[in-house]
């Protein structure tokens, strides 16, 4: 009887929070892939490579646009 508490010591207990956090994983991992498509957009403005494309929002949140550009001259440093 004293390898059989020996081998108990050896087997971690059930953590059963543990197994509610993998149900919610297993949950997201079998649920269907969304459907997935183009984004419709226009173009506003072309020059040479440069391109400034306009994506119209099906509910308009905010009166003025924001307007991000990327830095070209700033490189990351690894």
């Amino acid at each position: 009887m004293a390898t059989g508490s020996a081998l108990k010591s050896l087997i971690p207990a059930m953590d059963y929070g543990k197994m509610k956090r993998w149900q919610h994983v297993f949950k997201i991992l079998s649920e269907p892939e969304p459907t997935m498509g183009h984004t419709p957009r226009n173009e506003v403005w072309r020059k040479n490579k440069s391109v400034l494309w306009h994506y119209p929002a099906k509910q308009k949140k905010y009166e003025i646009p924001l307007f991000f550009v990327y830095s070209l001259f700033n490189k990351p440093i690894f």
